[in-house]
């Protein structure tokens, strides 16, 4: 009669490991597919994400309703918008002094005017109203 002991069998790890590891990594690679795709797949979603007006996914909800590829290109046309219009202004900025220097002085009573019920209807705006006017000394 044979002895009921089983075998044993030991196999190395640095066997073994190499295997299991080249599984692993081809039923990974079967799973996502086609890689061109499934990086096309994420790309897609990313761009699509919905986000807030600021371009970051919000905790409400509700403020995600914009996709993130339209809000970072409008923020970025807005923001590169708002540079060249700071460039025109400030490049013409003598002009423009000038000019309003000219608007002034030909209506200086109108812009006292003006002056006064600006600051008389903040006055009655708002419960805390705060104004600094500095007139520049002449020597």
């Amino acid at each position: 009669m044979a002895d009921p002991t089983p075998a044993t069998v030991t196999i190395p790890r640095d066997v073994i490991e190499p295997i299991v590891r080249q599984q692993v990594v081809a039923g990974i690679v079967a799973a996502l597919g086609d890689p061109t795709r499934l990086i096309s797949h994420v790309v897609e979603r990313a761009l699509s994400k919905k986000v807030n007006r600021e371009g970051k996914v919000d905790s409400y909800e509700y403020s995600n309703k914009y996709d993130l590829i339209d809000t970072v290109a409008q923020n970025t046309i807005t923001r590169i918008a708002k540079e060249s219009i700071v460039e025109f202004v400030e490049s013409r900025r003598a002009d423009i002094k000038a000019e309003v220097e000219k608007a002034i002085s030909r209506k200086k009573g109108a812009f006292a005017k003006s002056l006064v019920d600006g600051m008389a209807n903040a006055f009655q705006q708002s419960w805390q109203f705060e104004c600094n006017i500095t007139m520049p000394k002449h020597d």
